[in-house]
């Protein structure tokens, strides 16, 4: 593929990214970037058909919708790269697991933020040091700038 179309297509895909990313903080201005996005959308289509377009040429290949089916194909996967590169995870994501509270646990985990017993069943959120909280319970906990276990103040975030 042509390195400046590969250059437009990442500088398209980064634009599209930027949207996405700052779509939530701009509730007032979200009808000029769906405008924005969806514009960002038809010029990437453009230069994949031209893209397309001028590899069946060069490959000397008529099944067109194939090629163009290739290179949109190879380009997402592309994009996608970028996408992941500019994604900010939340590291509360990656410090604490999800798991179902199983019948032998029953009247055996009590919520250390909420101080509230957690069913069987359900849903709850286990750190690093092994503690279980409901999974609402422990975000808000370290959402509110505290980065160790509500228990036994294990560094759970960094």
């Amino acid at each position: 593929m042509e390195t400046y179309m590969l250059e437009e297509i990442d500088e398209i895909t980064r634009t599209r990214a930027k949207v996405i990313e700052d779509f939530p903080k701009n509730c007032t201005e979200n009808s000029r970037n769906v405008s924005k996005l969806m514009s960002t959308r038809v010029k990437r289509d453009l230069k994949v058909m031209e893209m397309a377009r001028k590899r069946a040429k060069t490959e000397n290949r008529t099944d067109f919708k194939k090629v163009l089916e290739e290179t949109d194909l190879e380009l997402f996967s592309r994009e996608a790269s970028i996408f992941i590169k500019k994604m900010k995870v939340d590291p509360r994501v990656e410090a604490v697991e999800r798991v179902v509270v199983k019948e032998e646990e029953l009247g055996l985990i009590v919520c250390g933020v909420c101080q509230e017993e957690v069913d069987v069943g359900e849903m709850c959120s286990k750190t690093t040091c092994m503690h279980k909280f409901h999974g609402f319970c422990l975000w808000k906990w370290l959402d509110e700038r505290n980065k160790t276990c509500p228990l036994c103040r294990f560094r759970i975030l960094n």
